[in-house]
């Protein structure tokens, strides 16, 4: 049997060796991952800014033309006019920009967007994006319209792979050391506690501001506070898993949603049905894809 000394001597010489944690020994060669500190989401400063998508940067082009021209139609705007063509020689389609138009006209007076989450039969799950402000009239309102379909109003967006992107620009205003652009767009990211950006258009000093959707209104203040002008926000849903309806439940969801669509409140729906079996919606009417044909 050890004496007590015996084992305090023992105790004594452990301590003396190396650990596995860099917190007691920063001399120990030995990493346990489980120790180490998350890295951060943003890009590293010495590595450049990615660049958005093709389609992402011909979209900023139509949203700019609307800003500066204060107009969502061609016949109007000689900016947007100009602009159409350029990006329809770019590889987008009339239609595509109809839908980019239609969408910035109808949502640039509202940047941050309120969202509404649902289930519906406990297998439906279904994220709104509204146009006013969500308030417990509005969800009294829908009460009735609700339990006639077994819906609820329940945290869903877990179902989903989402993100939020806040598209700005460039002002004035904005403090940048513009011989390390790049650098100094990353640190304003870090700043504003976005998750990742994008660089949009250097000619117009546009930038895609990255974050979580429910992080979206502290990030929009934020990026406003550091003097950018900001032109759009979106929303990115993407179910996580599909599922397929039978013919009686699609209609019953197809009455929902249409009953949905017809409240003034509502701007776009995200949900988990898979492909064919989504309903899709027509949008504002702000302008028509033959109006910006003739105006070319």
């Amino acid at each position: 049997m050890r004496s007590i000394r015996t084992a305090s001597k023992e105790a004594d010489r452990r301590k003396d060796q190396p650990t596995t944690s860099r917190r007691f020994s920063p001399e120990c060669p030995v990493e346990v991952h489980k120790n180490v500190k998350k890295q951060p989401k943003f890009l590293p400063m010495g590595k450049g800014v990615p660049l958005a998508p093709l389609h992402c940067r011909l979209a900023h082009k139509l949203r700019l033309a609307i800003y500066e021209g204060d107009s969502a139609n061609p016949r109007q705007n000689r900016f947007l006019k100009a602009a159409v063509r350029r990006v329809t020689e770019q590889g987008l389609s009339m239609h595509e920009a109809e839908q980019i138009i239609n969408t910035y006209a109808d949502t640039r007076t509202t940047l941050h967007r309120q969202l509404l989450q649902i289930s519906c039969n406990r297998r439906i799950f279904l994220i709104c994006t509204l146009r006013s402000v969500l308030t417990a009239e509005l969800k009294s309102r829908l009460l009735p319209l609700m339990r006639s379909y077994n819906a609820s109003f329940v945290h869903v967006m877990h179902n989903f792979f989402s993100s939020a992107t806040i598209e700005a620009i460039i002002s004035l205003q904005t403090s940048l050391d513009f011989s390390d652009l790049e650098g100094s767009i990353t640190r304003d990211a870090i700043a504003c506690k976005a998750q990742g950006i994008e660089m949009v258009d250097y000619e117009t000093g546009a930038v895609n501001f990255k974050c979580d959707p429910s992080e979206l209104e502290t990030v929009l203040k934020a990026v406003t506070a550091k003097g950018y002008t900001v032109l759009h926000t979106e929303y990115t849903f993407k179910a996580k898993r599909c599922i397929k309806l039978d013919e009686r439940e699609r209609e019953e969801y197809k009455r929902f949603r249409t009953k949905l669509s017809k409240a003034h409140d509502f701007d776009k729906f995200y949900d988990n049905v898979a492909p064919q079996d989504i309903v899709v919606e027509n949008g504002p009417d702000v302008i028509s894809a033959d109006a910006i044909v003739k105006a070319l």
